[in-house]
């Protein structure tokens, strides 16, 4: 989570819901953290451009490297992204198509992140080898300046927020998939962290004029899977600390999130090889069609499925000769029964539904 439990409940219910990463910025909140029976990770200035910025990276690192909670180093937020923006505020994604002299400034400014970087990791990995370095980026940051940081992290990373979705504007939370394979194909040997919404842009954002709109426990599913279906390694929910009052939404990101727990001892552990879900053609076609997320631990096996498209698909999933409907143990209502085929299994998954079987 992006933020600190408000008080000594809500630490409780993340931490039982399995909540096991908060966003620390001092030794106070990362000692909370670790009472708490959490791990923390800290924003720190990595991007280093002169000296004073070297002293201050090594004077945060250096006050806090002792504390046991301490996971990661944050860099700065979205680096790459902000060194695209113009002067009139918004990002180009379009470097190629701006005039020389912004091309010129624009690169300018990436170059100084990636020579930020190298410093800075220098001074973070001589202080605290041990830790990860994590960069977040935005969905459409730069991969090739990315590419060029790898040997400075650890972990990347990349935020997107689909709700409300509007596909004339590119949000819709099918990207997802696509969106962790851009990340994936850059950085093929790193932790990959998914940034989510827990949040409504009519409050992050009331000028936009999008409606009221919170992710409910199906969104929060969806999200979270495809994201793991496409190599994720790690999902972070941002955006509730600006919420203020109550917060209904966040008892659906929690039920999701306890589903995840109750599936992470799989999630860590190697896929098994072989297992398809594959869409039958006479029905609706395949447009991204059914991912499947299928791992062993001990006696026990996850066969995770995730309809990546909008609308049903009846799909037959072959390479499970080690197990039977009657062995796979649903994490919550599946839509439609497991039935036994020549080939497998055969089951309907209705539209950009998640499906998670346990054995064992």
């Amino acid at each position: 989570m992006y933020e600190q439990p408000r008080n000594g409940d809500e630490m409780e219910r993340w931490r039982q819901a399995g909540i096991n990463l908060l966003c620390c910025h001092n030794a106070d909140e990362l000692d909370a953290a670790d009472r708490g029976g959490m791990m923390g990770w800290v924003p720190v200035p990595v991007i280093v451009r002169d000296e004073k910025g070297a002293e201050n990276l090594a004077g945060m690192v250096g006050s806090m490297k002792d504390s046991p909670a301490v996971v990661a180093w944050e860099a700065q937020d979205e680096a790459i992204w902000n060194a695209c923006r113009l002067d009139d505020g918004r990002v180009t994604t379009r470097i190629r198509e701006q005039p020389q002299v912004i091309r010129d400034t624009i690169q300018g400014r990436l170059e100084g992140v990636v020579s930020g970087f190298e410093r800075g990791s220098r001074i973070v990995r001589g202080l605290d080898p041990g830790r990860k370095i994590w960069l977040n980026e935005a969905c459409k940051s730069d991969q090739e300046t990315l590419a060029r940081c790898l040997p400075c992290l650890d972990v990347v990373g990349y935020d997107y927020y689909p709700i409300p979705e509007n596909p004339g504007e590119g949000r819709q939370m099918q990207l997802l998939g696509g969106y962790t394979d851009r990340f994936r194909r850059t950085a093929p040997a790193k932790d990959l962290w998914v940034v989510e919404q827990a949040f409504s842009w009519s409050t992050i954002r009331p000028e936009s004029g999008r409606p009221e709109a919170y992710p409910g426990v199906e969104e929060y599913r969806f999200m979270a899977w495809i994201s793991i279906s496409h190599g994720a390694t790690g999902l972070l929910w941002w955006g509730s600390a600006h919420e203020k009052g109550s917060r209904p939404f966040m008892g659906d990101l929690m039920d999701a999130v306890s589903e995840l727990d109750r599936a992470q001892p799989y999630l860590v552990s190697g896929d098994i090889p072989g297992v398809r879900a594959i869409p039958d053609e006479r029905q609706n076609p395949e447009l991204l069609g059914v991912s499947v997320v299928a791992r062993r631990r001990g006696d026990g096996t996850l066969l995770a499925l995730v309809n990546e498209d909008p609308f049903e698909h009846t799909i037959n999933i072959s390479g499970v000769d080690w197990a039977g409907p009657g062995d796979l143990h649903p994490l919550s209502e599946p839509s439609h029964d497991l039935v036994a085929s020549p080939d497998g299994l055969l089951t309907r998954l209705g539209g950009r539904e998640v499906r998670i079987y346990i054995t064992g």
